[in-house]
């Protein structure tokens, strides 16, 4: 499920990245997507993490 969410979203800035660059100049657009990077990269480890205390959890529950 949480991939399917992420190709989602990779899709829907394909689509807007046209949109960026016509409001930003290419410094701003090439900011803009290394933070959007950052962000998803640290929402994927979140959930990795959050997965592998379930896993404690249930191995030693």
């Amino acid at each position: 499920m949480h991939f399917m969410n992420v190709n989602i979203l990779d899709l829907s800035l394909c689509y807007n990245l046209n949109l960026i660059t016509q409001a930003f100049s290419w410094n701003e657009t090439l900011i803009i997507l290394l933070l959007l990077i950052v962000l998803k990269s640290f929402l994927f480890s979140r959930t990795e993490q959050q997965r592998n205390t379930l896993k404690r959890k249930f191995q030693f529950g």
